[in-house]
């Protein structure tokens, strides 16, 4: 695949437009990409900030070709993941293909890039990118509410501005950015938008699920599956499986049928309960017996990094769990979780490819991730104590029958693991005919499985099939 371009400034002094081909299976697809700014403004009128993004579209005479919205997640991350990562038409050449760890780094013309299905727009939220907010507000900005009233607003005008209205209207989101789009789907009926479909990677629906306390047991049921994966991919399981599905197949059972209800005992488990549970669980997470016993059956996902392969003195990625790195001196510290290897690789091209390729420059750095945001954020509305978006999106389905779902989860994910997903799908309060609109798939991988070549280009194949 080869992609060349040439450049043309935009008379509107907001965008910058440059002009692409790019060759993908032996198709020529000529497409523009503008980087640029909207501004948003609240009820009164007032500007509160000016969201940054990069859009490609396809120089085609098609009439009614679909145009997808795309975030990453954090909260406070830029979308540079997904865009260089995933579904942009260019990406990152990574470590697996012989990257190097320290520049100089490689942008690849993107085989599995989805342009060829759908034009793309990648988003930037405020605090993040080159967006940016007026004083005074962004405690307002950095809140489950204020993201989606801002960012809903962003969408309706970028159909009008780009007079795509009547065009077929999709959206992308990672992680926390599945928890956006979920809630999205619903702010945006009040702007007359109906969505045609949502896709969820590593979604992050019900907070409660997955958040590690005390008085909730749910996230020791729903990561077991995970750690089970986890433990099969390091050949740590003392139980013999023949391959991955059967082994997290055999998890998922044992989740629901013994695990659940012994913790559900509480006190009331005995202690020879415990030893026999305790030996059941070493059987398919790796961890040992003794360790189980001393932490009351219960071992939480920083636990589970530090103990899998604790003998060998590494931990293992949170992000994706293949990945490892060494255990710090103090015996209950951990360092920085070793599934973010590729942060330089991503800053570095992302901040070259913005002022070589797409001709965009700002005095201000481009943000990847903003510890800001991410650290004031406010997780209400709540139920309880976690955030719970699923209602949000129920009712975006319920109001629009035709939204279609496709839920895309990474089997070696310890950050929103797959068993979680598909319980809480499994839960989603709908007419039984509207089930169907509801698709979802488990791939070889972590949180960002797409960094997977593999996986890379069977998600490109499964995601033109949801398109189509």
């Amino acid at each position: 695949m080869v992609c060349y371009c040439c450049t043309a400034i935009s008379k509107n002094a907001n965008f910058i437009k440059t002009e692409h081909v790019i060759i993908q299976n032996g198709q020529e697809l000529p497409y523009q990409a503008a980087a640029g700014k909207l501004p948003v403004k609240n009820t009164e009128g007032k500007e509160i900030g000016k969201v940054f993004f990069i859009s490609y579209t396809l120089n085609t005479q098609e009439k009614h070709r679909p145009v997808t919205f795309i975030f990453n997640g954090g909260p406070g991350s830029s979308s540079v993941w997904l865009h260089l990562g995933a579904f942009g038409p260019k990406r990152v050449k990574l470590i697996e293909e012989g990257q190097r760890i320290t520049a100089p780094y490689e942008l690849l013309d993107n085989e599995e890039t989805l342009l060829g299905v759908t034009d793309l727009v990648f988003v930037d939220p405020i605090g993040t990118g080159f967006s940016s907010f007026s004083e005074g507000v962004q405690k307002d900005l950095f809140s489950v509410e204020g993201d989606c009233l801002y960012l809903s607003e962003f969408i309706r005008d970028y159909l009008t501005e780009n007079q795509r209205w009547n065009s077929p209207k999709y959206i992308i989101g990672e992680s926390y950015g599945s928890t956006r789009t979920a809630g999205l789907s619903s702010y945006l009926l009040e702007h007359g938008i109906f969505l045609n479909g949502i896709i969820l990677v590593s979604s992050a629906l019900d907070f409660k699920n997955f958040v590690f306390s005390e008085d909730n047991l749910l996230p020791y049921i729903f990561f077991l599956p995970s750690y089970t994966a986890a433990a099969w991919h390091h050949n740590q399981l003392s139980k013999t499986f023949t391959s991955l599905e059967e082994a997290v197949a055999y998890s998922r059972k044992f989740a629901f049928d013994v695990y659940l209800p012994a913790l559900m005992k509480g006190a009331n488990l005995t202690e020879r309960e415990k030893e026999s549970l305790a030996k059941q669980l070493n059987e398919i997470t790796g961890i040992s017996k003794e360790k189980y016993l001393i932490h009351d059956c219960r071992i939480s996902d920083a636990l589970f990094f530090k103990y899998l392969l604790e003998e060998q003195k590494k931990t293992i990625g949170r992000m994706d769990a293949r990945d490892t790195g060494c255990l710090t001196v103090a015996p209950d510290a951990l360092i920085s979780d070793p599934s973010f290897k590729h942060d330089g690789i991503f800053t570095s091209l992302m901040n070259d490819y913005l002022v070589k390729e797409l001709q965009y420059k700002e005095s201000n750095p481009y943000q990847i991730f903003s510890s800001e945001a991410h650290m004031l954020w406010d997780f209400s509305p709540v139920s309880f104590k976690f955030l719970n978006i699923k209602p949000f999106l129920r009712q975006a389905m319920m109001v629009n029958p035709e939204l279609k779902v496709f839920v895309i989860n990474g089997y070696y994910d310890l950050a929103t693991p797959f068993f979680n997903n598909e319980y809480i799908f499994q839960q989603l309060d709908l007419p039984e005919e509207m089930r169907e609109n509801i698709s979802m798939k488990n791939y070889v991988g972590g949180h960002m499985m797409y960094l997977d070549l593999s996986t890379r280009k069977e998600l490109r194949k499964d995601l033109e099939k949801f398109y189509n």
